[in-house]
């Protein structure tokens, strides 16, 4: 349940308590401490690290673009930050790249 955002992680957590508490109430405290710190390790570390990779911008650009996005537009705007990051990412390079060749092209004709 882990794809769904917020409500994902408890919904999953609450399901392994229930399922632990059929064995004991230890059980179903375990279960959901268990599931609090892997889903502190996956939002932490994982998350960010896989995004990062897979998108090539820094994990923590990634985790203050998710931040600013949250803060300024909610779910929509964490849902659209990294897309935004990655795009202007890609036109910062772009208009740098460009002048870099043009200076490395003026070099050569000198």
């Amino acid at each position: 349940l882990n794809v769904i955002p917020y409500f994902g992680p408890i919904a999953g957590a609450s399901l392994a308590a229930l399922v632990g508490l059929f064995r004991s109430p230890w059980t179903a405290l375990w279960a959901v401490v268990a599931m609090i710190i892997i889903q502190q390790i996956d939002a932490m570390f994982l998350s960010p690290n896989i995004i990062s990779f897979k998108v090539r911008i820094h994990p923590t650009l990634v985790i203050f673009a998710l931040l600013l996005g949250g803060v300024f537009w909610g779910i929509l705007g964490m849902l659209i930050a990294i897309p935004i990051v990655a795009a202007g990412k890609a036109v910062f390079y772009y208009f740098l790249g460009g002048k870099e060749d043009k200076e490395v092209a003026e070099q050569g004709n000198s």
